[in-house]
C-alpha cells in the first residue's frame, strides 16, 4: 500500500480533478453475527469524481470489466449492503439495495458530528489523526490524513480535513482499512450496476417502507413457494428438496432463525426486531 499510496500524493497536486476518478479501495472486516468472533472480508471502492462520490463492493468492477470486454450481462449482487452515491460535499446519500427480485434506492442526510482529538500516529508513510464520533447507534474511530485532502471515507463517512485512512467502532464489528489507491482518467461508469440494477432502475422507498418489506419477508421467507407444494409440485430451497407444507414449515423455521442470527446491520438504529 505505501509505494502506491505516496505516488498517489504526488499525482494528486499535478492532475485536474476534472474528467478524474479517485480510486480508493479499501478491506472491509464485519461480522454478520455480532456474538460470533469469526469476520467475513470483503474489497470496497470509494470513488471520487469533481460531482460524485460513491462506495460500492469491489466485486462490481470485476464483473463490470468481464462484461465489458466480452459483451455479455453477469450480474452480481452486493455482500455488505454498502451501495451508496452522493453528491459531493454532500451529507446527503442514496443508498441502494436489492430485495427479493426488485431494486430500491432510499435517500437519507448523514451529516456527522466529528471531535477530532489530537492524538497522532503512522499508517504506512502518513501521519493521521484520530478522530471520534457516535453515528447510526455504535461509536465510531477514525484516523484521518491530511496528506490526501479529500474529506471523504468509506460508506458514510466523511466531513473530516483529510481521508479517512482506518475506521471501526469501538466493537469491532466494522473495521475498514484503506490498502489502495488509483486514478482513472475518466469519470469512471458505474450506472449498469449502482444508479441502476443491471438496466433495472430503482424505486424509491423510504426507511419505514423498507423496514415493512423486511418483517413481512420475515414473517414467511417461503410465501412464494407455498403455492406449488399446495398444487403437488416440488420445490428446492437451501439444496433441499421440499415436497409438503409440513416440510416447508421446518425450512421456514430455520431460515428466520438463520435470518435473526445473522442480522448485524451496520446502523442499529434503523434496525428492525425480529421476533
Amino acid at each position: 500500500m505505501k509505494k502506491k499510496l505516496l505516488l498517489f500524493v504526488g499525482l494528486l497536486f499535478t492532475i485536474n480533478i476534472s474528467a478524474q476518478t479517485y480510486r480508493f479501495i479499501y478491506e472491509l472486516e464485519f461480522r454478520n453475527d455480532s456474538t460470533s468472533t469469526s469476520s467475513k472480508k470483503e474489497k470496497m471502492v470509494l470513488d471520487i469524481t469533481d460531482q460524485k462520490t460513491k462506495f460500492y463492493d469491489y466485486n462490481f468492477i470485476k464483473y463490470d470489466s468481464i462484461n465489458k470486454n466480452t459483451g455479455s450481462n453477469i450480474q452480481t449482487s452486493s455482500l455488505t449492503k454498502q451501495l451508496l452515491t452522493r453528491n459531493s460535499n454532500s451529507n446527503t446519500n442514496e443508498q441502494y439495495s436489492t430485495f427479493n427480485f426488485d431494486y430500491f434506492v432510499m435517500k437519507s442526510d448523514d451529516a456527522i458530528d466529528w471531535e477530532i482529538l489530537p492524538n497522532t500516529k503512522k499508517i504506512s508513510d502518513f501521519t493521521v489523526q484520530k478522530a471520534i464520533c457516535s453515528f447510526g447507534g455504535r461509536n465510531w474511530t477514525a484516523w484521518f490524513t491530511t496528506s490526501i485532502p479529500f474529506n471523504e471515507g468509506p460508506y458514510k463517512f466523511r466531513g473530516l480535513p483529510g481521508l479517512i485512512i482506518n475506521l471501526q467502532d469501538t466493537k469491532g464489528n466494522y473495521i475498514y482499512n484503506l490498502i489502495k489507491s488509483q486514478i482513472i482518467k475518466e469519470n469512471y461508469d458505474t450506472t449498469s450496476f449502482l444508479e441502476t440494477r443491471y438496466g433495472k432502475n430503482p424505486i424509491p422507498i423510504n426507511l419505514s417502507q423498507y423496514q415493512k418489506l423486511m418483517l413481512d419477508n420475515y414473517g414467511d421467507p417461503v410465501a412464494g413457494y407455498r403455492l406449488a407444494i399446495k398444487n403437488g409440485g416440488t420445490v428446492v430451497i437451501n439444496n433441499q428438496k421440499i415436497q409438503t407444507s409440513e416440510e416447508l414449515d421446518v425450512m421456514r423455521k430455520s431460515i428466520k432463525e438463520r435470518m435473526k442470527k445473522n442480522y448485524n446491520p451496520i446502523e442499529l438504529n434503523h434496525a428492525v426486531v425480529y421476533k
